[in-house]
């Protein structure tokens, strides 16, 4: 799936957190990297960061500047089907969305499975 610069540079920002972000212990370095993440989008993508993430800002301010706004962020191929071959790679817009997906593929897993696993969905676990 393919629609241009905002939707790389977004799945860009989702792989920087996942894979520097959730190493980093306290809040004044994820800001740290908030701020940079913001500096690269424009430097390197050449897109205002606030336009591209407009769909995460949670309080209306017209900016996603706090790190709570930045955890709706997320990529995956949860929302296809389990089966399916090629799964997409996406962007889940909607978090209750996934988290019912989640939770569906969890309860699929658990009635063909011996041992199940009882697990409990939030956003830091879909993270």
């Amino acid at each position: 799936e393919c629609d241009g610069t905002p939707r790389h540079c977004r799945l860009w920002i989702h792989e920087v957190l996942r894979v520097i972000g959730d190493r980093l212990t306290d809040n004044q370095d994820r800001m740290w990297m908030l701020t940079k993440v913001r500096e690269l989008s424009k430097s390197v993508f050449n897109v205002g960061f606030d336009e591209i993430m407009k769909h995460l800002d949670l309080d209306g301010d017209g900016k996603v500047q706090t790190l709570e706004e930045l955890r709706n962020l997320v990529f995956g191929d949860m929302m296809a089907e389990p089966a399916a071959p090629n799964r997409a790679y996406a962007e889940c817009m909607d978090i209750a969305a996934l988290q019912a997906k989640v939770e569906a593929h969890l309860e699929s897993y658990n009635q063909m499975s011996n041992k199940r696993m009882d697990l409990v969905c939030f956003l830091y676990m879909l993270e």
